[in-house]
């Protein structure tokens, strides 16, 4: 289980540090819109991602999920855009915020299992989504490199998804047993007996063994 949790905490810090890494250390300028757009986008993704992940570690309780989800999300949504421009980084913001909060709203509908085949989609769509926002800004400032190598980036787009999907802790997040699931299993254990059962109880000790 915490294989799989460490799984999904550096997939993200990964994406989030390569992006961070290629707008700080390039020289791209792009216009507002496109910045906002992008910021949008990768804001959106992440916050999925996010909901989704703090949703099935916090499977049945809506609120913490929630309040983590859009915390992270928010801030992630910040980091994002803080570098292309202030409106871009506010984009981010609540663009991260409301994503975080509906992934983590549609995981506590579903099971822990759907809420993993959730989780994996949003990772491969966060993977493509940081892809192209890279190339993007690669093409603004490395032009010449970004054409002589376009199908490159192309196929290892595509390598690292069908890595992704076939490293992807499915078994450590099924095996997850809902906290809703424990209350309630703990709640029938300690459950009194009815004054019905007693009485039977007391007519007939051997049917129920007694108390």
């Amino acid at each position: 289980m915490i294989t799989g949790y460490m799984y999904i905490v550096c997939f993200l810090s990964i994406h989030l540090g390569l992006i961070c890494s290629i707008y700080f250390f390039s020289r791209y300028k792009g216009s507002l819109m496109v910045n906002m757009m992008m910021t949008m986008a990768l804001a959106m993704v992440f916050g999925l991602s996010l909901g989704f992940f703090f949703g099935i570690v916090l499977h049945g309780d809506l609120l913490y999920s929630t309040l983590f989800s859009i915390t992270f999300a928010g801030i992630t949504g910040f980091i994002l855009g803080i570098r292309l421009h202030v409106l871009a980084s506010i984009e981010g913001l609540f663009s991260g915020i409301m994503a975080g909060m509906m992934g983590t709203m549609v995981v506590e509908m579903l099971t822990i299992s759907e809420g993993a085949a959730l989780l994996l989609i949003s990772l491969l769509l966060l993977m493509g989504t940081t892809m192209f926002c890279i190339r993007h800004v690669l093409q603004e400032t490395f032009s010449t490199f970004v054409q002589k190598y376009d199908y490159v980036l192309l196929v290892a787009t595509c390598m690292l998804m069908l890595l992704t999907f076939w490293t992807f802790p499915f078994s450590n997040m099924e095996n997850q047993p809902s906290p809703q699931h424990e209350e309630n299993h703990h709640m029938m254990i300690g459950k009194e007996p009815s004054k019905e059962k007693k009485q039977a109880c007391k007519a007939d000790p051997n049917t129920y063994g007694g108390y």
